[in-house]
């Protein structure tokens, strides 16, 4: 049985009737009924509980009567638990999920723009409540944006899809939805659609970048010494522009061993204080800038990145104007018009190159990771380097080699040790053995003096006269020459290596070969040298 009461409550007050907290000198305790309505009923398990109504009676009995109606369903295995959310628009979950994030120290950037993008959504699939959130509406929504407009790549498809799955896992983990309804959506492979992907700079494109930016006029009202430098940091430490936006004297230690450059956790990605070494040349480089900054505080901002009024400065616009500069003065030092022509075709220096790919601000990040890369730096220390939560994130985005740098790396790979059924014939005569299996074997050095051979005080004599009835050149051979085989033996090169079992012969592909050198040359068996 259920019913409405008012509790006895118990309030202080002083002589003047003024309510007083209890405790207070002079007080007296004063009984009344409470303003609120309670309500009173019987729990599944047959207890008895007591419930806050509201201060209107009608009100507080349609409550009551709605209570005792779910506990009843609850006991006949009828009640939804999540009913009552579900009542609720979509909009007041975002703002309990705006209060929970904030809660958690998420940055403000962080909380707008995640909200932003779920809002935007919701409103594209016309979502109202929880239950309107459909897998099907999001992607068809998704896909039509990135087909229709210019800005919206697959990446950002990704982010928001992410945030949308991030705030539907909220909801499943605070007992408001019983599961993801997007949880199934796959990421869309950003490799097929990237909309503003960036390359990194060559060493030569970079120092023609620096000294343009010394020798240029002010832009974004930075002047030319100030972006050179701030292009150094940003190359040979990776960091992003508001991490360098938020630099003092304070940030950078010269006195340790080794020099570092720090970041506040408020001003990094990763919500932690990140610091990294720096290299000598950019230290010397500082030094040198720094006497150029005699008004400089130690609290004050270290690069001009931001406007007075907090903003931060258009650094893809610096790069632009400086690129552009660098490949003008890189044009005219040629004066021959054809390799003008040449060059003008060329991506070098370009802001963005025929591929697509633009060399902004950010770009100078890439240019750090990719040389890492090309130093031979590990993976793992690249990534920490990097300040990256996943590697694949810094060897597939960040690092970019081009085909030489890639041809160079196959060139150090050893050469297989070759054998007989390693190549088809055809191709062993098409081939150079040398290259095949002479960088395999640590070779004596071989003399050729007056027709003999010697290797390791063995000679080979220069074949006599009546031995040769006629000339290689009419029995189909150009020239011989010889070659130290793996087995640290003597063959004619163009000849296979000997077969396993077969060390008194050689394996060739025609015995008309193998006729022609017993009669150039003979078997010394008191040298163990086997032709």
């Amino acid at each position: 049985m259920s019913y409405l009461l008012k509790v006895t409550t118990i309030r202080y007050v002083d002589s003047q009737g003024k309510r007083v907290s209890k405790g207070t000198p002079g007080s007296q305790a004063v009984k009344g009924k409470s303003r609120k309505w309670y309500g009173r009923f019987k729990d599944p398990n047959g207890k008895d509980k007591q419930v806050p109504l509201f201060t209107d009676k009608t009100a507080s009995q349609a409550k009551l009567n709605e209570i005792v109606r779910n506990v009843e369903r609850r006991s006949a295995g009828l009640y939804d638990p999540y009913e009552e959310h579900h009542k609720k628009s979509v909009n007041d979950h975002l703002a309990d999920y705006e209060a929970f994030m904030i809660a958690k120290g998420i940055t403000e950037k962080h909380v707008n723009q995640t909200l932003s993008r779920i809002r935007k959504l919701i409103e594209g699939c016309q979502i109202n409540l929880l239950m309107d959130i459909d897998a099907t509406k999001v992607a068809v929504w998704l896909s039509d944006r990135r087909m229709t407009s210019k800005r919206f790549s697959a990446q950002t498809s990704n982010f928001y899809l992410d945030g949308l799955k991030y705030f539907c896992n909220w909801l499943v983990t605070h007992d408001r939805m019983q599961k993801n309804p997007v949880s199934k959506l796959n990421r869309v492979n950003i490799e097929i659609d990237q909309r503003h992907t960036r390359r990194s700079l060559s060493e030569d494109e970079f120092q023609r970048l620096i000294s343009a930016a010394e020798d240029g006029s002010s832009v974004e009202n930075v002047n030319g010494p100030d972006r050179a430098i701030i292009y150094l940091f940003a190359a040979w430490t990776g960091f992003r522009r508001r991490e360098l936006a938020s630099m003092t004297l304070r940030s950078i230690d010269l006195t340790g061993t080794p020099p570092v450059l720090k970041v506040d956790a408020a001003y990094s990605k990763r919500r932690r204080e990140d610091s990294i070494p720096l290299h000598p040349y950019v230290v010397g480089k500082f030094r040198y800038w720094l006497k150029t900054q005699p008004d400089l505080k130690a609290d004050s901002k270290l690069f001009p990145l931001t406007t007075p009024k907090g903003y931060l400065r258009d650094t893809a616009k610096m790069m632009k104007k400086d690129l552009e500069s660098a490949r003008k003065l890189w044009l005219d030092e040629s004066s021959i018009e054809a390799e003008r022509t040449q060059r003008e075709s060329s991506d070098f220096l370009k802001y963005e190159n025929s591929k697509g790919e633009f060399a902004d601000f950010h770009a100078n990040r890439h240019t750090f990771i990719t040389n890492l890369s090309k130093a031979g730096i590990s993976l793992a220390v690249a990534q920490k380097l990097a300040r990256h939560s996943d590697p694949r994130l810094t060897a597939n985005r960040y690092t970019h080699l081009d085909i030489d740098e890639k041809a160079s790396a196959i060139e150090t790979l050893p050469s297989p040790k070759m054998t007989e059924h390693s190549l088809d014939q055809n191709e062993i005569q098409k081939t150079n053995p040398k290259s095949l299996v002479a960088p395999m074997v640590a070779l004596t050095p071989v003399a050729l003096r007056h027709g003999e051979t010697v290797l390791d005080n063995i000679t080979v004599p220069k074949p006599s006269e009546p031995q040769m009835q006629k000339p290689l050149s009419e029995q189909g051979f150009s020239k011989i020459s010889l070659e130290l085989s793996a087995d640290g033996k003597i063959r004619p090169e163009g000849f296979e290596p000997p077969t396993l079992g077969s060390e008194d012969r050689c394996s060739i592909q025609l015995s008309h070969g193998r006729y022609i050198i017993k009669r150039i040359f003979k078997v010394k068996k008191d040298q163990n040298s086997i032709l």
